[in-house]
């Protein structure tokens, strides 16, 4: 997610995860990414988000969609514009998943996503560990980690 609720984007994590990105993921990985805009500029191709994208050559691999882009009715959209920052965050990665899983981002049958805040949890390792064997079952599982 980039950029605070209507406040002007602010690039420098996003720069580091597009650097990490490109050179530790795409080369090794069929990678998809959705990036979801709160600075919501009317069009996510006019968002200085996506020029960093395309200034990474990562616009084959990168989605960039505000909160009007994501195929919500109105009144969903409405009540998104009326939440809180806090309130938003599970809200708003509810509906990225929706949207990705709408648009073949991904087939997969078990979503598994945490932040990584988790990750200073005393058990976090053995417990991702127990998710990560369900791949070696079934290659439709899809765990994502996601940062601040």
């Amino acid at each position: 997610m980039c950029g605070k609720t209507k406040e002007d984007e602010d690039l420098r994590y996003l720069n580091l995860y597009l650097a990490s990105l490109k050179k530790n993921v795409v080369p090794y990985f069929d990678t998809k990414v959705l990036l979801f805009n709160n600075a919501n500029p009317e069009k996510s191709e006019d968002s200085l988000t996506w020029q960093r994208v395309k200034d990474f050559g990562l616009e084959e691999v990168i989605t960039v969609r505000n909160v009007n882009e994501m195929e919500l009715p109105e009144k969903s959209v409405e009540f998104m514009n009326t939440q809180s920052w806090f309130s938003k965050i599970g809200l708003n990665m509810n509906m990225m998943f929706d949207y990705s899983k709408s648009n073949q981002f991904f087939g997969a049958d078990w979503i598994f996503h945490t932040d990584t805040d988790i990750e200073f949890l005393p058990n976090f390792k053995d417990q991702l560990d127990k998710i990560n064997h369900l791949t070696e079952i079934s290659p439709s599982v899809f765990i994502s980690l996601a940062g601040d």
